[in-house]
């Protein structure tokens, strides 16, 4: 069968190579299907009408963001009951009984896709009614017989699944936003987290806490890359990666006995208290530069909210041991949790800014669907600060933290040149307009 990737762009100004996407083409490819893509975000001009026309199954895996987008262009096309469109993927942070709604979706997997989407296709293809694990059908194919059986499939052996397949897609098109090389792409080393993070739909997208790939793989796919195209940096997106030292020192030898000519970055939501001095040496020595934290405020009564809590006495030497290991740590810090004033969103701020901290995000509390948080949403709305407060507190924090101590400077200076443009015009909507993106 034909079947088409559909990207969506998460910033216009910022493309992403479409790493789960491209994960679950290759399990479509193995079983002998012809894979084509189609991203708007590189041709914002290209119509997916066009582009679906001649295909028998589109599969997207949006987020929240890009969801109403997708079904925006699904409503401009024709409907076909020849055509299959799958919608899922772990980051998907919409569920079945919200995607479903749009009639023009049929199959929704909102857990991993590799193991569930080539059987799933292939029931759909000979019209043979099966129940297939981690497949949730539209109302008018469960009435034909397609069995929706529990919303997720927990895949146990990542080294089993092939890696993604980086032929669709024009990898040399995806532009980093904060990248030391041209020449960059994400790589996963794991999925899942032994932590708590109600405020993720990852958590339940991926139940039963953490599983790796082997540090081999792993290191294979890097080896791989660096010979076909050239690359010469990786981000390893995955919030859970430092959840393990023992794994982390078998991941950061592989790398430095076989690839040591690459650097990487953790740009995932990692928790403060998974780093210590002794890791953030080993991974500089294997070409780690830029560690990103997920911090959200320094007051524990601020972060009941989330269920979020963090040794605040140890960022103080663990940004010092950065600096002399030459690796960047940076902090996510959250404006607009529930309780939290407009005075403790300044003191917030001002404690970011005499950190040892190498940068910072302020971003605006979100409620993600299909997050545990998601579902206190009624509760916690009353206690939420005004958005307008919320902007004007993010604004005074990049102020205050970029320009206070001249960091901007450090930070342009990380980067290659082609990426600094777009730093700046991102940096202009945070200072300016109170915006995270």
């Amino acid at each position: 069968m034909r079947i088409l990737l559909v990207n969506l762009p998460p910033d216009v100004r910022e493309t992403m190579f479409p790493l789960e996407l491209a994960s679950a083409g290759a399990a479509l490819k193995l079983s002998g299907h012809d894979i084509s893509g189609f991203d708007l975000g590189l041709d914002r001009r290209a119509s997916l009408a066009s582009a679906a026309a001649a295909c028998d199954v589109l599969v997207c895996m949006p987020d929240s963001d890009t969801w109403p987008l997708f079904s925006r262009l699904l409503a401009q096309l024709e409907p076909d009951a020849r055509r299959l469109v799958v919608v899922g993927g772990t980051h998907a942070t919409l569920f079945p009984d919200e995607v479903l709604r749009d009639e023009m979706v049929d199959l929704v997997i909102p857990g991993e896709p590799e193991e569930v989407i080539g059987r799933a296709v292939e029931a759909w293809h000979h019209r043979q009614p099966a129940t297939v694990p981690g497949a949730v059908w539209q109302e008018r194919w469960t009435g034909q017989g397609f069995v929706s059986a529990g919303d997720y499939l927990r895949i146990e052996r990542l080294d089993e699944i092939a890696p993604p397949d980086r032929d669709v897609f024009p990898i040399d098109a995806y532009k980093g936003m904060a990248t030391r090389r041209t020449h960059y792409t994400q790589i996963v080393a794991g999925r899942g987290t032994d932590r708590t993070r109600i405020f993720s739909p990852l958590a339940s997208a991926l139940p039963g806490g953490r599983k790796v790939r082997s540090p081999r793989k792993v290191v294979d796919e890097m080896a791989d890359l660096v010979e076909r195209f050239g690359i010469g940096e990786f981000h390893l997106e995955d919030d859970g990666l430092l959840e393990q030292p023992d794994y982390v020192a078998d991941l950061c030898e592989e790398i430095c006995r076989r690839v040591p000519q690459v650097v990487w970055q953790c740009p995932g939501n990692n928790h403060p208290d998974d780093v210590s001095g002794e890791m953030l040496a080993r991974m500089a020595a294997a070409g780690c530069y830029r560690v990103c934290l997920a911090l959200h405020d320094m007051d524990p009564a601020a972060m009941e909210s989330l269920d979020w809590s963090w040794d605040v006495a140890r960022l103080e030497p663990l940004c010092r041991r950065a600096q002399q290991e030459g690796v960047q740590l940076g902090g996510y810090f959250t404006f607009g949790l529930p309780g939290q004033s407009a005075e403790q969103m300044r003191a917030a701020a001002a404690w970011a800014a005499d950190s040892g901290l190498t940068w910072a995000q302020f971003t605006p509390l979100r409620l993600m669907p299909g997050s545990e948080l998601w579902q206190r949403r009624e509760r916690l709305a009353a206690r939420i600060p005004p958005q307008r407060t919320i902007r004007r507190a993010v604004r005074r924090a990049y102020w205050k933290f970029y320009l206070g101590k001249r960091r901007w400077r450090a930070v342009l200076g990380e980067l290659n040149r082609r990426n600094a443009g777009q730093l700046l015009r991102r940096a202009y909507d945070k200072m300016v307009r109170g915006r995270p993106y």
